[in-house]
């Protein structure tokens, strides 16, 4: 098997791994296997492994929030992005068992049961482009236009008749994203018009992913608000609190936590719109300071680019393009929030006492707040995990 999933991702992984790296992740299966083993007083073999839902287990386990992240964690995050490569791959190996016919039967259902009743979100989709992504009217049309083409392809193919704006499921449009993208069997279609076609999916998924984080939001929202009610009916908001000194550190790491998988994936998408060739070279070698990029690969992968990137390095890069390119991509946030980032960085690398002094109950709250606002501009899903943490955080006071 590991033989197999070494060619696999050489070959067919997205994106295509190069041999070296497909040898490391496979080496590293063998690991996770091993430490697994270990902690759980078992002995497994993960080549020996077929279980899809056993996999994506490990994939939470070994993630940024899951029990083992600090296994996920070495090698500049190599291992947990092993597990998830590992995981595709036994994705593939089910799907190409199942018969194309049988796939798009099941879909197909799917997707007439999720027309009869779910109503449009064209206006919706339109008003979130103009608005929450600043595009202009003309390109948000073209987008809608370009959702309309898939919807007459997909229709044409298989006999149906499909609205998307009608799709709510995040699953079923990311397999639309594949079906259309760049490797997809319908890409073709996705490269109409300069490629208009594939964006506009790709950002109709992106605007799901958005609604969703509202919802959610909102009910935190109505939730919070019924706390703060119960709170004051009891008097208990004017009773003096003691934060355990414990948790500041913990809180505080386990937020950058959050926003490391997200950030580098950010930066290079949003640099490779710049120059797709040498966005590294330019915005990031010859940016930074010699001190900063002195370690750093001058040439590789985007992967390889992309393991490097911690979290200072990813606000260092985002500071240093702030004029010329991240002021007009985070529109919503200020400068000295992402230096305060920094500092933030700063203090939780080298915590001490006497840092762990100087970080208040409000601080802790303000600094907290300015991570949520950041990530918001970024990736809604990751600020509300914050958020959720910030509430747990609020958990830790206790009477005095």
């Amino acid at each position: 098997m590991r033989k197999e999933f070494t060619k696999w991702m050489i070959e067919k992984d997205e994106p295509k791994k190069k041999k070296t790296v497909a040898e490391q992740y496979s080496g590293i299966i063998i690991y996770i296997s091993t430490d697994y083993s270990r902690q759980n007083n078992k002995n497994i073999d993960l080549y020996e492994i077929d279980d899809i839902d056993f996999v994506n287990e490990l994939v939470e386990k070994y993630g940024t929030g899951g029990i083992y992240k600090e296994i996920g964690n070495e090698r500049k995050g190599a291992v947990r992005a092993a597990i998830k490569a590992y995981a595709r791959f036994l994705k593939y190996k089910k799907m190409g068992h199942v018969s194309q016919n049988e796939i798009n039967k099941e879909v197909n259902s799917i997707l007439l049961e999720s027309n009869r009743h779910e109503s449009s979100n064209k206006n919706e989709f339109k008003k979130w482009m103009i608005n929450q992504k600043n595009l202009e009217t003309n390109t948000a049309s073209s987008y809608l236009t370009g959702i309309k083409k898939i919807s007459d392809d997909y229709n044409k193919i298989n006999n149906k008749g499909i609205d998307i704006f009608k799709i709510n499921d995040k699953i079923l449009i990311n397999g639309l994203v594949k079906e259309y993208g760049q490797g997809g069997k319908r890409k073709e279609i996705g490269n109409i018009g300069h490629a208009y076609v594939r964006a506009a999916i790709i950002k109709y998924a992106e605007f799901l992913e958005y609604e969703n984080a509202t919802k959610k939001r909102n009910n935190d929202l109505i939730d919070s608000n019924k706390a703060i009610t119960i709170n004051k009916s009891n008097n208990l908001e004017n009773k003096k609190k003691k934060l355990l000194p414990k948790n500041k550190h913990e809180v505080l790491n386990k937020a950058l936590d959050f926003m490391l998988p997200v950030l580098p994936e950010f930066i290079g998408n949003t640099l490779q719109e710049k120059d797709k060739n040498a966005w590294w070279q330019i915005y990031v070698i010859k940016k930074l300071q010699p001190n900063v990029v002195w370690d750093l690969p001058k040439n590789g992968t985007y992967e390889e680019y992309i393991n490097k990137l911690d979290i200072s390095l990813c606000i260092k890069i985002i500071i240093s393009n702030w004029q010329n390119i991240f002021k007009y991509i985070l529109k919503n946030i200020k400068l000295a929030w992402v230096h305060e980032l920094i500092e933030i960085r700063n203090h939780i690398a080298h915590w001490s006492n006497e840092t762990s002094t100087s970080y208040s109950f409000d601080s802790i709250c303000h600094t907290i707040n300015t991570m949520i606002m950041f990530m918001r501009s970024i990736d809604n899903c990751v600020a509300d995990q914050i958020l959720e943490l910030k509430k747990e955080f609020e958990k830790t006071y206790e009477n005095e």
